[in-house]
C-alpha cells in the first residue's frame, strides 16, 4: 500500500465512497471538517448538487459535484457585458479578485504553457468535457462561506472559475471541482490548514446525501482500505487498482478492472468486453423467471419486464437477480458489494441495467464507478 494515498470503501445503509489523500497532520495544527446536503439523484436527474455561498453578499450557488474536475466554476456575467445587464443567478467578481497569469495557480489550468501576452493578463481556461460540452471562463478568487464541523465558520479565499460561457448541458450554476489537483476544493482547503485531505460522498436511494471534507466523521476501525492509482486525468483522477467481478459471490471471467471513481458521472460505466460479459450473467441467471427482455427506456438499452405485473419496487425483481461485488484483488477481504438497486433502475413498469456500454473506442477511462445510488 503506497502510504498517503488509500481508498476507503465503507458498507453501510446509504453507498458511502471516502477518499483519504494524505497522511493525517501530525503537530498541533488544528483543523475540522465541512459536512454539505446533497440534492438530486442519479436518475432522472443524473446529478447530485450542493449549494456553496460566495462572496461578500455569501450568495448561494447550486454546484454540480465532480470528482473528476479539476476546477470548481460558477456562471457569471461575461467580461464584456456592462453592469446594466440582468444578473440574477449569476455570480458578479469583483474587480480585484482577477487571477493573474503569472500566478503559480495559472499554469495548474492552463498548462505548463502560459496562454497569455501579458504575466498581468487574467488566466483564461477553455475545458473540455467527455460529452464534448465545453466550458469556457477565467480565474478570480473570492470568499467560501462556510461553517466547520467544530462549530466555526470560517471564510474562505479560494480560487474558482469565473464561467462566463458554455456550450452543452449544464445544470446548476457551474461545477463542484474535487479532484486531486491544485485548484481543486480539496487540495485548497488543506493547503489553508482548515481541513484534512479527506473527501466523503454518502447517497441515499431516495435522492440526496451528503458530502463531506476532512476525517472528523471517518473511523478508521469500521471501514476497509484499499490503495487508489492515478489512471489518468494528468493524475487528478480517483483510480482503483485491479478489480474481479463476483457474481452472486462467485468468481466469474470478469477481472483486471481498473475503475475511476466519479461522481460528475450519474451512472456507471463499462468497457465493452466487461460489460458484455456482466450481461451475459445476468440474462444467464434470469433464465426460467417470469423476467423477459422488452425496448430501451430512455437512455437505458437493456430492461426486463414481468410477464404479467408492472414492477413497481426492487421487492417485485429482489428474488431474480444476483448481487454484483467488486472484489479489490491487490488486498485481502476488501470488497464492495453492489446490491440490486445499485446496478438497476427502475423506469416506467420495467427495470433496466443502470450500467452502461461504453463501446469499443478506446477511451481513457472505460470503466466508472459513478456517484449514484439508485
Amino acid at each position: 500500500m503506497t502510504e498517503g494515498k488509500r481508498l476507503i470503501i465503507v458498507l453501510p445503509s446509504m453507498m458511502m465512497i471516502v477518499v483519504l489523500l494524505c497522511t493525517i497532520f501530525e503537530g498541533s495544527l488544528a483543523t475540522s471538517s465541512v459536512v454539505f446536503s446533497l440534492s438530486g439523484n442519479a436518475y432522472p436527474k443524473g446529478a447530485y448538487f450542493v449549494d456553496i455561498r460566495i462572496g461578500n453578499q455569501a450568495k448561494p450557488f447550486e454546484l454540480h459535484v465532480d470528482t473528476g474536475s479539476s476546477l470548481t466554476w460558477v456562471k457569471c456575467v461575461a467580461p464584456f457585458e456592462s453592469s446594466t445587464q440582468p444578473q440574477e443567478g449569476l455570480y458578479k467578481p469583483p474587480k480585484q479578485s482577477i487571477v493573474q497569469c503569472q500566478d503559480p495557480l495559472c499554469a495548474a489550468v492552463q498548462g505548463k504553457k502560459y496562454d497569455c501576452e501579458n504575466p498581468t493578463d487574467r488566466c483564461d481556461y477553455v475545458f473540455k468535457y467527455d460529452d464534448d460540452s465545453l466550458a469556457y471562463g477565467y480565474l478570480v478568487k473570492d470568499h467560501f462561506h462556510l461553517r466547520l464541523f467544530n462549530g466555526h465558520a470560517t471564510r474562505a479565499p479560494l480560487v474558482f472559475g469565473c464561467g462566463y460561457k458554455q456550450t452543452g448541458d449544464f445544470d446548476g450554476a457551474g461545477i463542484f471541482g474535487l479532484s486531486r489537483g491544485s485548484l481543486g476544493f480539496l487540495s485548497q482547503m488543506h493547503s489553508q490548514g482548515l481541513t484534512q485531505e479527506v473527501i466523503g460522498h454518502c447517497f441515499n436511494s431516495r435522492g440526496g446525501g451528503f458530502l463531506y471534507i476532512g476525517d472528523d466523521l471517518v473511523n478508521p476501525l469500521e471501514v476497509s482500505w484499499t490503495p487508489i492509482t492515478s489512471t489518468s486525468n494528468h493524475g487528478q483522477d480517483y483510480g482503483s487498482e485491479p478489480v474481479e467481478l463476483l457474481f452472486d459471490g462467485s468468481s466469474t471471467q470478469v477481472r483486471g478492472l481498473q475503475f475511476v471513481f466519479d461522481s460528475g458521472s450519474g451512472l456507471s460505466y463499462l468497457n465493452q468486453q466487461p460489460y458484455q460479459d456482466t450481461l451475459d450473467l445476468i440474462s444467464d441467471a434470469l433464465e426460467g423467471t417470469p423476467l423477459i427482455r422488452t425496448q430501451p427506456m430512455t437512455i437505458f438499452s437493456i430492461c426486463w419486464k414481468h410477464n404479467q405485473n408492472a414492477i413497481r419496487s426492487f421487492d417485485d425483481v429482489n428474488n431474480y437477480f444476483k448481487s454484483l461485488t467488486l472484489n479489490f484483488t491487490n488486498v485481502p477481504n476488501v470488497k464492495l458489494n453492489l446490491p440490486v438497486q445499485d446496478y438497476l433502475t427502475l423506469v416506467g413498469g420495467n427495470v433496466c441495467l443502470a450500467i452502461l456500454d461504453c463501446g469499443p473506442e478506446d477511451v481513457e477511462n472505460p470503466n466508472i464507478i459513478g456517484g449514484k445510488r439508485y
